[in-house]
């Protein structure tokens, strides 16, 4: 029995594309340019195209027709979390990690302590 293969188990198998991934890819493909390239120009369309609706959503307010309005907010809000969502996907390629943090010393004051003598150095020196 110890000897048998594991089953083939059911799913996605590992490392395949997604249907989001491979768009984009095509996309950037057809347009000769990078998939990077091809999120942070549909990041600028959709906040291109959230800020046309909030123009339309101003002036429907205005008019008084708040039927509109509502219809337009939804598409709003829609353009901003696609523009959101592909921020997101973006930045781990744009923006570096940030520098791990050095390890504590033990002359560390923790600022609950530091308060209270900043206080009085900024008064002693005010005094002066």
């Amino acid at each position: 029995m110890s000897d048998e293969l594991p089953k083939k188990k059911a799913g996605r198998p590992k490392g395949s594309k997604n249907s989001w991934g491979l768009r984009l890819a095509r996309e950037a493909a057809a347009e000769g340019i990078s998939p990077l390239e091809m999120m942070m120009k549909s990041m600028v369309e959709f906040d291109q195209r959230a800020d046309e609706l909030k123009t339309l959503i101003q002036s429907a307010v205005q008019v008084g027709d708040v039927e509109v309005a509502n219809q337009l907010l939804g598409r709003w809000f829609a353009c901003r979390k696609e523009a959101s969502d592909t921020a997101a996907k973006a930045a781990p390629y744009i923006h570096a990690k940030p520098a791990p943090l050095p390890p504590e010393t033990g002359d560390h004051v923790p600022l609950e302590q530091q308060v209270p003598q900043l206080f009085i150095t900024m008064s002693k020196g005010s005094a002066a």
